[in-house]
C-alpha cells in the first residue's frame, strides 16, 4: 500500500480526495487565523477596532427585523387540514431567535469597542469572528447549518427571511425553496400529514417518492401540482444529474456538488412504493 493511496483503493471516486483536502485546508487556515496578533500595528490605516466597528454596523444595517409572531399566528392559525401553517410558524420562531441574538450582539459589540460596556469573552469571540469574516459562535449555535463565510452567510440569511416573508404576504408557495428551511424535516413531515389527513390514511402507511422535473424552472411554474409539492434548491454530491437521459450519472472530476433539478414529492402507500423500480438514497440540503 503506498503512503498516499488513491481513493479508488477504498472504492471511492477521485472527488473524495478533493473533499479531504478542502477539510484539511479549512482546519489549517482556521488555526492560522487564531494565531494572528490582535494588537493593531502602527501606521495611518484603520485600526483593528475600527474595522470591526464598521463591519458590525454594516451587518446590523443588513440584518432583517424579527417576524411578528402574533401576526403570523393570526394569519396562519393551526389547522388540521393545512400542516404548512404550523411549519411556517415554527420556522419564524427559530429564525427569530437568531435575528434577536444578531441585533443584540452587534449592538453590544459596537458599545464594547468604544468602552461603553465591558468586553466580555462572548463579545470578544464575536468581534474576532467579524474581523476574520467568520460566523460568530453564538450565531452558529442558534442559526441554520452553513459552512459559508460571514459575508456570504448574511446574504443567504436574508434570502431565507425573504422566502418566509413572501410566504406570509402571498400565502402558501407554489414551489418551495427547500434550502430556505431552518428545519426541512418538519416541512416534509407536514406534507405527509396533509396527504394522510385529506385521504384518511395513516401517516405510517405512506412514503415519499420523488419525480424530477428537469424540464422546468422554478420561476416558470405557475400552478401547484395535483398531488405532492414542488421543491427546488437541493444539491447532490457523488453524482450529477444528466438532463439528456434524465437520470443521475458519474460526476465530473473536480466538481464535488451539483444543483438538483426541481422535483415533485409524491406520497405513495408503502406497499406500492416497494413494488416500484425505485432507488433509495439519503438526502441533504445546502
Amino acid at each position: 500500500m503506498p503512503l498516499n493511496p488513491q481513493p479508488e483503493a477504498f472504492g471511492l471516486h477521485e472527488n473524495a480526495e478533493i473533499t479531504t483536502y478542502i477539510n484539511e485546508t479549512i482546519i489549517l487556515l482556521s488555526n492560522a487565523l487564531s494565531m494572528q496578533p490582535k494588537a493593531s500595528a502602527g501606521g495611518t490605516g484603520q485600526s483593528r477596532e475600527d474595522v470591526i466597528g464598521e463591519q458590525a454596523k454594516a451587518l446590523e444595517e443588513r440584518a432583517a427585523p424579527p417576524f411578528s409572531l402574533e401576526k403570523v399566528a393570526k394569519q396562519f392559525p393551526t389547522s388540521y387540514e393545512e400542516s404548512m401553517n404550523t411549519v411556517l410558524f415554527q420556522e419564524c420562531v427559530r429564525y427569530n431567535k437568531l435575528l434577536e441574538d444578531m441585533a443584540s450582539g452587534l449592538g453590544l459589540v459596537q458599545k464594547a469597542l468604544v468602552g461603553e460596556i465591558v468586553m466580555t469573552e462572548e463579545l470578544e469571540k464575536m468581534s474576532d469572528a467579524i474581523y476574520n469574516n467568520q460566523v460568530p459562535p453564538t450565531w452558529q449555535k442558534k442559526g441554520f447549518l452553513s459552512l459559508k463565510p460571514l459575508a456570504s452567510w448574511i446574504e443567504d440569511c436574508n434570502k431565507r427571511i425573504d422566502f418566509l416573508n413572501d410566504w406570509i404576504r402571498g400565502g402558501t408557495p407554489i414551489v418551495y425553496w427547500v434550502s430556505g428551511f431552518f428545519f426541512p424535516q418538519a416541512f416534509f413531515t407536514g406534507n405527509l400529514q396533509n396527504y394522510a389527513r385529506s385521504n384518511t390514511i395513516a401517516v405510517d402507511k405512506i412514503s415519499f417518492g420523488f419525480e424530477f422535473k428537469d424540464t422546468l424552472q422554478a420561476e416558470d411554474i405557475k400552478a401547484k401540482p395535483v398531488a405532492g409539492c414542488l421543491t427546488y434548491g437541493m444539491y447532490i454530491e457523488g453524482c450529477k444529474w444528466n438532463y439528456e437521459t434524465h437520470i443521475s450519472t458519474n460526476p465530473i472530476l473536480r466538481s464535488c456538488s451539483w444543483s438538483c433539478p426541481c422535483f415533485t414529492s409524491c406520497r405513495w402507500q408503502r406497499e406500492r412504493f416497494l413494488r416500484l423500480a425505485s432507488t433509495s438514497c439519503p438526502s441533504t440540503r445546502c
